[in-house]
């Protein structure tokens, strides 16, 4: 009787010994897990590497260079300062944007795509030759000759001034109709097919149907032609027509996601984009800005 009262007392105290370490345990658990009002600032996890990264990148996308040390150092800072939110995020693509560099830089990169190794130089050079034979022309009597380099040098002139034209408030669509609109993009797709298919290339991003190709063809020669529900007889009516077009606008939102994010725009990002472009909502600036103002862009 005695053991069994010993082994029962005994057995109450580990018992009790037990659950006094168990609660102990789940006490100290408690105070360390759950922390009042914890709230994790947003993009706590994004280095400076990072950040810096993102700027870096927008600078080479929007005018062709990496950012100087200052640059670099103040927009880190800045974009550190307000948590990396879309205010500062804007305010740094406007300064770039802003920026006479850009529109050099979004300027050498079209003379590029549309006339490949043609810079101002070349232009002026061009004038030069063109004035001598218009004056040549003049000197012996022959008029026609006289006015076709006339008008050459009025279309190269217009290209000449294009940029600063677009920078001071022109439209994208009379911009860009400037670059295929010179004996130079002439000269590269010699014949009027070849100067069709080039401008569907080049604007819409994509090659003409046959009744497109016909229609733009017959345009370009002088002929009475329906194109994009318009009708048209020149090669400055098809122009005019392609440049005004919602596959021109669409181009350019495609031109842009494709420059900046490497993919193709989603069918919703690509009717929004289309039509805010189209009516005036924004303009090509705008949207870049607006891309790049993306988690996606910044890759935060």
């Amino acid at each position: 009787m005695r053991k069994f009262t010993l082994f029962a007392l005994l057995g109450l105290i580990i018992t009790l010994y037990s659950c006094r370490k168990t609660e102990n345990i789940e006490n100290i658990d408690h105070q360390n897990v759950v922390i009042d009002n914890n709230n994790p600032p947003a993009y706590a996890g994004v280095t400076t590497i990072q950040v810096q990264a993102y700027i870096n990148r927008a600078f080479i996308d929007l005018i062709g260079r990496e950012p100087n040390q200052n640059e670099l150092n103040s927009y880190t800072q800045t974009l550190k300062d307000n948590n990396l939110d879309s205010a500062s995020r804007a305010n740094m693509l406007s300064d770039i944007i802003g920026n006479g560099e850009y529109y050099d830089y979004f300027h050498k990169t079209n003379m590029q795509r549309f006339l490949g190794e043609y810079d101002s130089a070349r232009i002026e050079d061009d004038l030069d030759q063109m004035r001598i034979n218009e004056q040549n022309a003049q000197a012996s009597g022959n008029i026609p000759i006289a006015q076709y380099f006339g008008y050459e040098i009025y279309r190269l002139t217009q290209l000449k001034n294009a940029k600063v034209s677009y920078q001071n408030g022109g439209s994208i669509n009379d911009y860009l109709s400037k670059f295929v609109n010179v004996q130079r993009f002439d000269d590269i797709n010699m014949g009027s097919l070849n100067f069709v298919i080039a401008c569907f290339e080049a604007y819409l991003k994509r090659l003409p149907t046959d009744y497109e190709s016909d229609s733009g063809v017959d345009m370009c020669n002088g002929t009475s032609a329906y194109l994009f529900l318009e009708d048209g007889l020149s090669k400055g009516d098809f122009i005019r027509i392609m440049c005004n077009s919602d596959g021109f606008y669409e181009g350019l939102v495609l031109d842009i996601y494709l420059q900046m994010l490497a993919r193709r725009p989603s069918s919703i990002e690509m009717a929004m984009h289309t039509l805010g472009l189209k009516n005036g909502q924004y303009n090509y600036q705008t949207l870049q800005r607006t891309v790049a103002i993306t988690d996606e862009y910044a890759n935060f």
